[in-house]
């Protein structure tokens, strides 16, 4: 069984909450059963998320649709997002 925030491969995708800040991500899935409160923060499949800051262990902020939101850790796990690569 894989853990959440194990090393990603390519294809796979992780919690946002395992993003360090600066790192940039593409929403891909929500889970349940926050789907409907995190979709009308802006966390549609598709829209693209950048880590601020993580200030405190359990909670850190991020970009989503040029707003800057904080979320616990534990909200954060239930967005899946496919990390972009570094140039």
């Amino acid at each position: 069984m894989s853990s959440l925030h194990e090393k990603p491969q390519e294809t796979e995708t992780v919690p946002l909450s395992a993003l360090q800040e600066g790192e940039k991500g593409t929403v891909v899935e929500l889970l349940p059963p926050h789907r409907p409160y995190l979709l009308e923060l802006g966390f549609e499949p598709g829209a693209q998320v950048r880590v601020a800051e993580k200030p405190a262990p359990g909670y850190l902020t991020v970009w989503v649709k040029g707003t800057k939101l904080a979320l616990g850790r534990g909200m954060a796990d239930y967005i899946r997002v496919r990390k972009e690569k570094e140039l």
